[in-house]
């Protein structure tokens, strides 16, 4: 992400709480008369512990704003839907006006739910509201979670802009299919090249060892004993053939990974991937690929170094399980399995 700012558009309904509640989060007091809209908002650079810098962009919902509204829709990062649970009207308008709008102008981007004035509600009102934002944000699948604050008493007020920068920060949509609760294909390469990496025995899982070093790279510690302890139990209850006599498998790896995107800790996938050169989109940054040059002069050729060479020949020989000198077109595709796509040229109607 470097420096650049995130964009948080703030939306709803009038009378929703909008421009209290960027208020707040911006002078830590509560404003019993603000302004009917407030310029763009620069949130301190220590609201967060990632130091990011935030714009937060109060917006009208009046009918002469809305060129104005739909271009600050498409110039966002993430936005934030407010709605009044004591009006349920706003609340519904989330669902027929605000989420279409949204992902009309600019898709896939993440969307958080704001349910401001929550010290207005009663512990008997709470279930009932609880029940119709569930109903509602069940059918919203780029909803990242639904917050309930209060500008008054300023609670929960920075967690819904904290919220709001770590979907940016850590997508959700490039790891996760929130439609079938699926790990991305893309995603699922990618981990598999990283397994792949700390596989050093290629016996097709992670020793202890190995489990330890992918820890130490990625995360700069490592496991305990009991931790490992703790790592093969989940796995073993949950994932048949997750956890063998020599390791980790490539199956368990991937539901460890899951488990972290379900539990809405995505800051740890990403940190894995991002360690191997993956961007948001799960393609590798350029600066990786760019360590290489193969734009050479005419009277200049490249050459495998002996352990580039080595190493392939050690991948063909994993692969060439029968011993046969020869790659099948299934074996060829699991040597290049974790790479984004296969050339052109190889595909099955020109494969010889």
């Amino acid at each position: 992400m470097g420096t650049r700012t995130v964009r948080i558009a703030v939306l709803g309904d009038p009378d929703t709480g909008k421009t209290s509640l960027i208020s707040t989060a911006a002078n830590d007091t509560f404003d019993a008369r603000p302004v009917p809209t407030l310029p763009p908002t620069k949130l301190p650079l220590d609201f967060t512990p990632e130091k990011v810098p935030i714009l937060l962009t109060d917006t009208s919902a009046k009918p002469e704003d809305a060129r104005a509204l739909d271009a600050v829709i498409r110039e966002s990062d993430a936005v934030v839907v407010c709605f009044d649970p004591k009006k349920p009207v706003t609340l519904e308008s989330v669902r027929t006006t605000w989420y279409p709008r949204v992902q009309k102008l600019n898709p896939d981007i993440p969307i958080i739910l704001a349910c401001c004035k929550a010290d207005r509600l009663t512990d008997r009102d709470s279930p009932s509201v609880r029940e119709r934002v569930e109903r509602v944000a069940r059918d919203l699948p780029n909803v990242e979670c639904c917050l309930n604050c209060s500008s008054k008493y300023n609670k929960m007020v920075n967690d819904v802009f904290y919220y709001a920068l770590k979907a940016v920060l850590y997508p959700l949509q490039p790891l996760y299919d929130r439609t079938d609760r699926v790990m991305r294909q893309a995603a699922v390469r990618a981990l598999k090249r990283v397994f792949i990496i700390f596989d050093q025995d290629k016996d097709g899982t992670l020793s202890d060892a190995e489990i330890n070093a992918f820890q130490s790279t990625c995360f700069g510690i490592s496991l305990s004993d009991e931790e490992l302890r703790g790592i093969k139990q989940v796995v073993r209850q949950q994932v048949p053939g997750g956890y063998t006599d020599t390791g980790l498998t490539l199956e368990g790896f991937l539901f460890l990974q899951g488990l972290f995107i379900e539990r809405g800790r995505l800051e740890t996938v990403w940190q894995v991937l991002r360690r191997f050169g993956y961007n948001d989109q799960l393609r590798l940054s350029d600066e990786l690929l760019d360590r290489v040059n193969v734009h050479l002069p005419p009277d200049q050729v490249l050459e495998l170094s002996e352990d580039a060479l080595g190493f392939l020949r050690q991948q063909f020989t994993l692969y060439d399980a029968r011993d046969e000198g020869m790659l099948s077109w299934e074996q060829l595709q699991g040597l290049f399995s974790t790479a984004p796509c296969l050339p052109t040229e190889w595909q099955v109607g020109g494969w010889g």
